[in-house]
């Protein structure tokens, strides 16, 4: 059959193409306030499916230990995420040294794997 319903955050990031793909396979979507409201419509059976950040589901999934839910196919829009800093903050220096060394000894693919389950890169 297919998924009909979809349940995600209520302000998408393209919102535009968003509806279009939906509008083209007859899926009704409905925006939620908070991915904790789209967990609640997932798990009334009120929504087939939930899109929202890969990570967060990752989360999710490996909190609660579910059987019923899982996560399908893979990322299918890549997000590249940064740290915003005010002009000459002193913080620059430390935060890339120390997202350097996490990267480099391993710490990040552990924390990774802690919170999110296997790292896909």
């Amino acid at each position: 059959m297919g998924c009909k319903t979809l349940a995600g955050p209520k302000s998408p990031p393209s919102p535009a193409a968003q509806r279009r793909y939906l509008t083209t396979h007859a899926i009704t979507f409905t925006g939620e306030p908070t991915i904790n409201d789209a967990y609640q419509q997932l798990n009334s059976g009120a929504v087939d499916a939930i899109v929202f950040d890969a990570p967060v589901l990752q989360h999710h999934l490996k909190l609660t230990r579910s059987t019923n839910d899982t996560l399908v196919g893979g990322i299918f829009n890549r997000e590249e995420y940064g740290i915003a800093l005010p002009t000459g903050s002193p913080l620059r220096k430390k935060i890339n040294e120390m997202l350097l060394d996490i990267t480099e000894d391993g710490t990040y693919d552990q924390l990774y794997s802690e919170y999110f389950g296997d790292n896909p890169a």
